[in-house]
């Protein structure tokens, strides 16, 4: 893409993909993302938008950053911004050079239809990091200002409690408390037994337990490499919107890393929109069209009593 090329950039998306706690200063977050696109396309050359949507980066963006326009949704609150965006890609002419960076698939959706080119959050966070790089927050403890410090460490047995009140509050917040069987003496001998079957991350905002990971391996034969799959991620409503389950999202794809995995999965209910948005943010892609499919209870025990034997 050259000089006459058309950068859109969804702006409260790309900070939402940043390191752990970079975004939590929405104002200083938008102004710091302003100078880091104003670097790039000095250096590259395109025009480059930034929408951003929200009182705190309109305030980081009060101040213009030279080669860089700003742009704000004239409708505030849910899809604002992306109807703002749709908007003024639909205006520009027919076969214009566009690229728009975002990882909300409804928008990629709409962009796309209109006939421009669209790359994930963190495909132009890349492109940022080979011009300066950019903090990392993957390892156990960050600090996200003078007050506050996350971490994660994982479970042990004496952390049986803990996760158990964990797994009720997830399951509270998802309505399906009518599901849960667990006890402290099966979250033990499933999780910390002679055989675990899973793995526990627990999270901390200063020294208060605030939320868990609970992840277990799969295996693709597609790839012919193991998997990591994230059965439950969860972070106490008193605690949210301060980082942590950003941190435990990417210390576990720093643990699927570290082990050679070709895949870190995990499944969302379909109303939770929040949790897509989170999600699409740190640069994952919703499978549309797979279906989930499960057994349990009698269903379980019959299909598994027709198959026993050698018959």
């Amino acid at each position: 893409m050259g000089e006459s090329a058309l950068f859109f950039v969804d702006g409260n998306n790309v900070m939402g993909a940043r390191p752990d706690g970079w975004w939590r200063d929405r104002t200083g977050a938008a102004r710091r993302l302003l100078e880091q696109v104003a670097e790039l396309a000095r250096a590259d050359g395109g025009q480059w938008t930034v929408v951003f949507d929200g009182r705190a980066p309109k305030q980081g963006a009060a101040q213009p950053v030279e080669g860089v326009t700003v742009e704000y949704p004239e409708r505030q609150g849910r899809n604002g911004a992306d109807d703002h965006i749709v908007r003024l890609l639909a205006k520009l002419p027919e076969g214009s050079d566009v690229m728009l960076y975002t990882s909300d698939r409804n928008l990629r959706e709409r962009a796309t239809a209109t006939g421009a080119r669209v790359e994930g959050a963190r495909a132009l966070l890349s492109r940022l990091e080979d011009l300066q790089p950019l903090e990392v927050y993957a390892s156990q403890e960050v600090t996200v200002s003078s007050q506050t410090r996350l971490s994660a460490r994982p479970a042990t047995p004496d952390d049986v409690p803990l996760v158990l009140a964990f797994i009720r509050g997830l399951a509270e917040y998802e309505r399906l408390t009518h599901l849960v069987e667990a006890t402290e003496e099966s979250v033990r001998d499933t999780l910390f037994g002679d055989a675990p079957s899973a793995e526990v991350l627990l999270g901390f905002i200063d020294d208060a337990a605030a939320g868990f990971a609970v992840y277990f391996h799969t295996y693709s034969t597609f790839l012919a490499r193991p998997g990591l799959y994230l059965e439950d991620i969860y972070v106490s409503p008193e605690h949210r919107r301060q980082g942590l389950g950003s941190l435990l999202m990417r210390r576990v794809a720093a643990i699927a890393v570290e082990r050679g995995c070709g895949r870190f999965e995990w499944a969302a209910l379909d109303w939770n929109t929040d949790a897509h948005r989170f999600y699409e943010g740190l640069g994952a892609e919703m499978l549309s069209e797979w279906r989930l499919f499960r057994m349990t209870g009698e269903a379980l025990r019959r299909l598994g009593e027709s198959g026993g034997g050698d018959g």
